[in-house]
């Protein structure tokens, strides 16, 4: 789907949805986007985010805005890129979204799931065409990073791959 008729459609699902348009106090939207990085905390400086965001990812500023989450758990900020014209659409249609990475809930929840743990725990959320790798020890963040994947082959490859880089 394009981003206008992804727009359409979700304008025509909220305003048809009872529960969606129900006066909520605040609103939490997810975004999925391999365009992603995480930063240590103390290192980040919010005029440097392009620069961050950029290293890895090419962002075209002039279609994309890069929005950061702060890790409440991990000591770190995840930067990442979405599509300006989608983000204004949630923010018109939901004035109060609180717009997030999906992955900055996953990483803090199952770093505080696992706080009390001595042993590294492996996490792997599937998705239909990538899958995120994390690897918690107590309340540390040790490894985070996601996959695109088109067969079993290449979804062990890499689990395998960072068991062995991280000798788990």
């Amino acid at each position: 789907l394009g981003f206008e008729t992804l727009i359409s459609e979700l304008k025509h699902l909220v305003e048809t949805n009872d529960f969606l348009r129900y006066g909520y106090k605040s609103i939490g939207v997810g975004f999925i986007t391999n365009k992603f990085t995480l930063v240590p905390a103390p290192l980040f400086d919010e005029s440097n985010k392009d620069i961050y965001l950029n290293f890895n990812h090419p962002i075209d500023k002039t279609e994309e805005v890069i929005l950061h989450d702060v890790l409440k758990n991990t000591d770190s900020v995840l930067l990442f890129a979405i599509p300006k014209k989608v983000l204004t659409a949630v923010e018109s249609l939901f004035k109060k979204a609180i717009v997030k990475h999906q992955s900055s809930s996953l990483i803090d929840l199952l770093v505080l799931q696992h706080k009390n743990a001595t042993a590294k725990k492996v996490t792997v959320h599937i998705q239909a065409s990538h899958f995120e790798l994390i690897v918690t020890q107590g309340k540390k963040l040790l490894f985070f990073n996601s996959f695109k994947y088109q067969s079993t082959e290449d979804f062990i490859y890499y689990v395998l791959f960072v068991y062995e880089q991280l000798n788990l």
